[in-house]
């Protein structure tokens, strides 16, 4: 990799720009969405607001337009999610605590 650099590296500044040929910057697809204005100034999201004061209990929501079917599948699908993501968190602790100890040994 030294050799690499040594070869490719002339010492000039970094443009990133130029190195994306002037495309527009996307971003990532693992960021999440930064909220809008109007949902962070009241510390409520307005797009999502209820009306009427009650708060559902649970369950079926009448007028729903899953079904039981649907919604099962979608709960497993986020149960299988959830644990997929765990592992992945787990992989990452592994060896960002390898880099670590590689970094300071002691």
């Amino acid at each position: 990799m030294k050799r690499f650099w040594d070869a490719n590296y002339g010492g000039q500044g970094y443009d990133a720009v130029a190195r994306r040929k002037g495309a527009p910057l996307e971003a990532p697809a693992t960021v999440a969405p930064l909220p809008s204005a109007r949902s962070t100034a009241t510390g409520l999201n307005v797009g999502g607001a209820r009306t009427g004061g009650r708060t559902p209990v649970g369950g079926h929501r009448s007028g729903s337009a899953l079904s039981n079917e649907a919604v099962q599948h979608l709960q497993t699908q986020v149960k299988e999610l959830s644990a997929h993501l765990e592992g992945l968190e787990k992989e990452r602790d592994f060896y960002f605590e390898k880099v670590q100890l590689s970094l300071c040994p002691y």
